[in-house]
């Protein structure tokens, strides 16, 4: 407790006053402040790398608790690892800490037990039984959990997907369940799950109409709550959080978000301070998605034109999402223009249109076609590593990392490229695995 921490804290200063010290001589003064054995609970943490998966089994009148080293590529976890785990259970049948690889406790109601409250603990928690886990979603839905505790409970059942530990169709259950949340931390989770759920698209988009739909409906409480403008009593959390419901309906064409968003493009033009920073991309996004007559190109003229770093940024972005082929060949065919594109952008460039359905493909092969120039373009230059690492994070299917074997791993004799080179191959084949093997209960969730 704190007062066992602070006479720690006294011991330790008055010791080592005016001298050197190791780790281990605060674990001592903290030891002999509280009876505990600080250091054997320190130790593993600090020595160890990564955190555990606690699995959380039920019966009817009992749970058994495990835990194992968790990486999302399973096949480099170490068995071996141990480390004391606290438990920090709802009631007090839960075990203090799990110092083994497994125990079992009595438990007279055990859907009602959960591990990790208030999610302080350095681990991430599976509730293996269907039962069990619904009941703790349900504390999601009433908010009886804690924003930082639904919050990991997505982002726990997000990386057990990734990992191949559950079907990522465990986390999107789980999201009917946070059709009421307002906190913005915890919609930055689930973002990155919708996100995670368009990846699927790239395999096959024959259903993407059904999760724009489920996305519309999805924000549609929150939309009504904040509205496109914004109020004189707005938190700085419900202004961040209004951009993204306002973004995940534009693209989710939410009739209102579009009809909104398009009517504040125009402001924009006659007006650029007609619309706050938190909206401005979304907005210029949506007149480039839907492709509004003469937008993009009076766009490109305000991206080179303007002074403002934080704009072009995000024009770079916007400009990207165009469909247009022909415009995608004009926005590559400018890059090894310095007088357009200055050479610090061109990597962004490059990421936006890889990371766009549309402009993928046309950016991979500028990008083989144009290796040499690049070479000589960032040679010496720490952004070089980096392109192998923008191409991985940018792909989703199989065709792809072939293509991307095929063309980086001859190069990896470069040292300057081998560590990136190997990371990229890792993170894409990890995620094509994933994306494959989940495709059909994903695409089966949104179509139901």
């Amino acid at each position: 407790g704190v007062e066992y921490f602070r006479k720690g804290l006294k011991l330790y200063f008055e010791k080592h006053a005016y001298g050197n010290t190791v780790g281990n001589d605060l674990w001592e003064a903290l030891t002999l402040a509280s009876g505990k054995d600080v250091a054997g609970f320190m130790d593993p943490w600090l020595t160890k790398s990564g955190f555990p998966l606690v699995t959380v089994s039920s019966t009817s009148d009992s749970i058994s608790l495990t835990q194992e080293h968790f990486l999302v590529n399973t096949t480099e976890a170490d068995a071996t690892r141990v480390w004391p785990v606290p438990l920090l259970g709802s009631d007090n049948t839960v075990p203090a800490l799990l110092t083994t690889t497994e125990t079992t406790f009595a438990s007279s109601n055990p859907h009602a037990v959960r591990v990790n409250t208030g999610s302080v603990g350095h681990y991430i928690v599976r509730y293996a039984d269907p039962n069990h886990a619904s009941s703790v979603a349900a504390l999601a839905t009433d908010k009886t959990l804690l924003p930082a505790e639904r919050l990991m409970l997505l982002h726990d059942s997000s990386l057990i997907a990734r990992a191949g530990l559950a079907s990522f169709l465990e986390t999107l259950q789980l999201l009917v369940h946070y059709k009421h949340e307002d906190s913005e931390t915890v919609w930055d989770v689930l973002a990155i799950i919708i996100a995670d759920a368009r990846k699927f698209i790239d395999l096959d988009d024959s259903w993407e109409g059904d999760l724009k739909e489920f996305i519309a409906d999805f924000i549609a409480i929150q939309y009504e709550r904040l509205g496109w403008d914004e109020n004189a009593g707005d938190s700085a959390s419900d202004k961040k959080l209004r951009a993204g419901i306002v973004g995940l309906g534009v693209y989710a064409e939410h009739p209102r978000a579009k009809a909104q968003a398009l009517a504040a493009y125009e402001l924009f033009r006659k007006d650029q301070s007609s619309i706050s920073s938190e909206l401005r991309s979304v907005t210029l996004g949506a007149a480039v998605r839907n492709d509004v007559s003469g937008a993009f190109e009076w766009l490109l003229e305000l991206e080179e034109s303007t002074n403002n770093p934080d704009l072009k940024q995000e024009l770079m972005g916007v400009l990207s999402l165009t469909k247009s082929t022909e415009r995608i060949e004009l926005l590559l065919s400018r890059i090894m223009d310095s007088s357009k594109v200055r050479q610090h952008d061109i990597d962004t460039w490059l990421v936006y249109l890889m990371r766009s359905r549309y402009g993928r493909h046309m950016a991979w092969d500028w990008l083989r076609d144009n290796w040499s120039w690049i070479e000589k373009t960032f040679d010496g230059d720490k952004g070089y590593d980096s392109f192998p690492r923008y191409a991985a994070s940018a792909f989703n299917t199989r065709d792809l990392l072939d293509e991307y074997v095929a063309f980086f791993e001859p190069k990896a004799d470069d040292v300057a490229l081998n560590r990136n080179i190997r990371l990229g191959i890792e993170e894409l084949t990890s995620r094509v695995a994933w994306l494959e093997k989940d495709l059909a209960n994903v695409r089966g969730f949104f179509t139901k």
